[in-house]
């Protein structure tokens, strides 16, 4: 009896030891599966809202224009060429500056004056034309730099957007539209940078995400609804430097 109940006693601390390493193992395996994530350099940040693009990025563009070539006749020379002239933007009349698309549609009409070393920049009221006729968008420059007021219109004669530049960069309060009139944006910049409140809209006109930027980044708290007016609690909360750091 007393052999028996040696054993029973050896078997049940066998058994403990065996179910003891059985949880730590399984313990240990968890950890290993499912590891703490790990920042990846350079990552993309996760889109939190849909911002309004640039209306400029489709503009008619007149940057990089090249400089007058050199007639063939005087590169075949032996003798070095002379240093060709810089060119003005194109199809210029003194200093009205305008481009007309392939069916002689006017695409843009503004002025320009030629700097002291002589690039050709544009300066004074602007505006431009859809290939349709419709306008597009309507500013004015200075030293080659969007400044003051400017306005855009969709190709149906909609508003796009409207806002204030200074030196070229976006500033101060701007509100864009989609194709159909509906609210895309309200919006705020400084110094070319998303600054201050914010409130964007789904095309169906539910809004997407209400709060504010820091320099181009979503701080503080922020409310983001999907589509069907539900918020989107995965996106909702508080941000510091375009991270959700809290609910």
């Amino acid at each position: 009896m007393k052999v028996a109940g040696l054993l029973l006693i050896a078997l049940g601390f066998a058994l403990a030891l065996v179910v003891a390493y059985a949880a730590v193992g399984a313990e240990r395996g968890a950890t290993q599966a499912a590891p703490a994530p790990v920042p990846v350099e350079g990552e993309e940040k996760p889109v939190i809202i849909s911002l309004p693009a640039d209306p400029r990025e489709g503009r008619a563009s007149v940057e990089g224009i090249p400089v007058a070539e050199v007639p063939r006749e005087i590169m075949e020379r032996e003798e070095p060429a002379p240093e060709p002239p810089a060119a003005k933007l194109p199809f210029d009349d003194g200093s009205l500056l305008r481009a007309y698309y392939d069916d002689g549609q006017l695409e843009y009409l503004g002025h320009q004056i030629e700097a002291p070393d002589g690039r050709w920049l544009r300066e004074g009221p602007w505006e431009a034309y859809h290939p349709n006729g419709a306008l597009h968008e309507l500013g004015a420059y200075e030293n080659d730099a969007e400044v003051g007021e400017w306005r855009w219109f969709h190709e149906n004669g909609a508003k796009m957007a409207v806002g204030r530049f200074d030196a070229g960069k976006r500033v101060g309060a701007w509100t864009y539209w989609f194709e159909d009139g509906k609210l895309q944006a309200e919006a705020s910049y400084a110094n070319g940078k998303a600054h201050g409140p914010w409130t964007t809209y789904h095309e169906n006109g539910v809004k997407g995400g209400q709060g504010e930027f820091k320099e181009g980044e979503l701080s503080g708290p922020w409310t983001v609804w999907y589509p069907d007016g539900t918020i989107n609690l995965e996106s909702t909360g508080t941000y510091e430097n375009g991270v959700k750091v809290g609910d």
